[in-house]
């Protein structure tokens, strides 16, 4: 069957998005960026996320131009992040006091992200699952979720939570999370220093690259949509498709757009190389 045929089933967060610094309002989250973002790249998306009536007017009207289809839970209030600049750590409100009913979900191909709202439970052949939780990251099969094949995308906070293991290396947390089952393949990021692949036990790794400026908000949903898209509609490598989400958001982080599939062939930026000081022991922030 031809990727044409495919559909990439989405199910996150839609959120408000505030920076005061500079302004902007935009109303994206991981799983409505993921979606626009995709469908930049002519994949056929079918989200599914909650909303309230403003935001669903925005996703709706989104869903329309941009050809993906969207299926809205509702809920009273749609969640907003407020930004005080560009890179900073957001405050959170209209955080709901009491969870709404799991979307429930089955298809070939899902890409889920975790959401405040609610969650989402998953049958699928292949998922790629991100946790997007800073406080109580819930493994994949937590609520009931299943998968042939799963891939997990984490920073390191949720890597050690998952684990349970504060004291080990990036590498040691990916084959302590590989060798209990959790996934066939295990991706943590690592900020300036790019991520580490753990693929059925194989490590690799990719670099971040180097940008002219950075747009961070949402960078981390880019890299999981577009890793998501290669490896499991392209069928590439995790390796493959984490070096080519890497270069994705690098784009979006220059630009702040998602590009298109010629856009990205004619990007052809250099991978960030790190120096000895930094190898030896500065801790760097994380990706999304």
């Amino acid at each position: 069957m031809s990727n044409d045929k495919i559909i990439l089933t989405i199910a996150g967060g839609t959120y408000h998005e505030v920076c005061l610094h500079p302004g902007n309002h935009q109303v994206y989250g991981s799983a409505g960026r993921a979606a626009s973002a995709l469908a930049t790249f002519g994949v056929n998306v079918d989200l599914h996320t909650y909303a309230d009536d403003v935001v669903s007017s925005v996703i709706s009207d989104r869903a329309h131009f941009e050809n993906f289809t969207l299926n809205v839970h509702s809920v009273r209030e749609s969640v907003m992040f407020h930004y005080e600049h560009g890179l900073a750590e957001p405050r959170i409100f209209n955080y709901p006091d009491t969870p709404y009913p799991a979307i429930t979900i089955t298809a070939p191909y899902v890409l889920r992200y975790g959401m405040l709202e609610g969650s989402a439970v998953v049958d699928a052949d292949y998922a790629v699952y991100d946790p997007q939780n800073v406080t109580n990251p819930e493994s994949f099969a937590a609520n009931g979720s299943k998968a042939r094949h799963l891939a997990l995308i984490l920073n390191r906070y949720e890597a050690r939570t998952l684990s349970g293991k504060s004291e080990l290396s990036d590498r040691q947390q990916a084959e302590f999370l590989y060798n209990n089952g959790h996934a066939e393949v295990i991706i943590i990021k690592q900020g300036p220093a790019g991520a580490l692949i753990c693929d059925n036990g194989i490590i690799s790794y990719v670099p971040a690259y180097e940008t002219s400026s950075v747009h961070k908000i949402g960078s981390g949903d880019v890299f999981v949509a577009n890793f998501a898209y290669e490896w499991m509609l392209n069928k590439k490598t995790a390796h493959e498709a984490a070096n080519l989400a890497s270069l994705t958001t690098a784009f979006y982080c220059e630009s702040g757009l998602f590009p298109s599939c010629l856009g990205l062939a004619e990007f052809n930026p250099n991978p960030i190389k790190l120096s000895q000081k930094f190898i030896e022991g500065v801790t760097s922030p994380d990706i999304g």
